[in-house]
Order: structure tokens, then sequence, then C-alpha cells
């Protein structure tokens, strides 16, 4: 708990191709460690509050500790087969009868590309019923996102996907089933209310939604924000 301890990748059983973070200097801070762009990223797009120039309620810290969490959670690659949820990224407000996006959902989805290979499908382009959706799924996936989906999407389509296995099954190739430990996690992102019942346990255990308030929009870009980009 009180130091951190460095291995050489050379000291760890296990394989590790070279690769430009192994080549990265880590100076652990400790409680010195300055707050992260991205952090207030976070912050600002959960209560609209820059929590580096403004004090939070309590109320606001446990929403900003959610978003870290889900942030985190989507990072690291362990999946708990009682609780491994789909992520929803939604906007506060979100009604169907318009809508205004650009709070920085697709943001959250380019930063955990960064961490790990994400297979990506704009929402006209996934159909839940579709025999092949899953096609070209492989286990180095680790994120499935389903980006932009419209307010008629089918949140249903998914239930067997995010708690178990995944069948692929490529055109005129046998198929195969990738297992609940090695299936990515899911994250969906829309501008659309998001219709579910609240009380159905089953809901509640496969998705878990988290809407983005309207600090940035199409005139206040985080750019115009942080004066650059992530």
């Amino acid at each position: 708990k009180d130091e951190i301890i460095k291995l050489a990748y050379k000291e760890v059983k296990g394989f590790f191709p070279e690769q430009a973070s192994q080549k990265h200097e880590f100076k652990f801070l400790g409680d010195k460690t300055p707050v992260s762009v991205f952090e207030r990223f976070l912050t600002l797009v959960s209560v609209g509050k820059d929590h580096i120039k403004e004090v939070l309620t309590e109320a606001e810290k446990v929403t900003q500790f959610q978003f870290f969490r889900m942030f985190g959670y989507l990072l690291h690659t362990y999946k708990d087969p009682s609780f491994s949820p789909s992520i929803i990224l939604s906007d506060f407000g979100a009604d169907d009868n318009g809508r205004n996006g650009r709070r920085g959902k697709s943001l959250i989805g380019e930063a955990s590309k960064q961490i790990h290979k994400v297979n990506e499908k704009r929402g006209n382009e996934f159909d839940g019923g579709y025999r092949h959706r899953f096609a070209d799924l492989t286990e180095a996936d680790k994120i499935y996102l389903i980006d932009d989906v419209p307010a008629s999407f089918n949140y249903d389509d998914l239930y067997t996907n995010i708690v178990g296995s995944i069948s692929v099954e490529p055109k005129k190739t046998k198929t195969r089933t990738i297992g609940f430990k090695e299936t990515p996690k899911f994250t969906i992102t829309t501008n659309w209310a998001v219709r579910y019942d609240a009380n159905a346990s089953s809901t509640n255990a496969r998705f878990m939604e988290f809407k983005l308030v309207d600090f940035f929009n199409i005139n206040h870009k985080p750019v115009d924000y942080f004066k650059n980009r992530f």
C-alpha cells in the first residue's frame, strides 16, 4: 500500500511484444499527482462543474465517482459472471422530440481505444437479429462499441451476449464460440431517451446508463474549454 514496485518486462512471466508504452518512464507522485485533463473532463460531463475550480456537493461527488468507476470498468478486462453490465452513454434530459448530442460520449469511446482494441459499429450498422452480426469479432476485442444508436434500438437483443458466451459465425465458415471471460464489454451511445423498466432485475443486471449533462455541446466543445485536444 505504501510504495510502487516496478519490474522490468524481462522479469515478468509472460510474453510482451515490444511496444511504445514499454519505453515510457513511470514516476509515481502519490498525493502530488496533478489532476489530469481527462479527469476534469469526466467531472464536467457528469456534474457540469470543474472540480479544480468549483466545490462539488456530496451528491455531485457520488455522481463524479460513479463516472470514474464506469471508465475504470471499461479499462480493465476482468468480467464478473454475476455482474458485467453493458454501459449506456446517453444525454441527460433526452427525449424523443430531438437529439442534442455533442456532449462528449464519443470522446469516452475514443479514450478507451487508447487502452484496448475496440470493435466499433455505428448504430445503424448493428442488427441484433442478424445471424452474422458478430462475424468479425475476435478474442482480441475487449470493448464492443455500438455508437449513436437510434431511438428504436432494441436493447433486448444483447441480453444473452452481455452475460454469456458469443457465437461468432462468419459467412460460409464454421461457427465458433468465444467464452464469457474472453468476450468484450459492451458500450452503447445514444442521443435518445432509453426506455426500460427500472424495476426489472434482468435489465438492471445487464445495463448501466450514464447520462451526460449539457456542459459541452455544438457551441461549447472540449477543445474550446481546454484549449487542446486530448
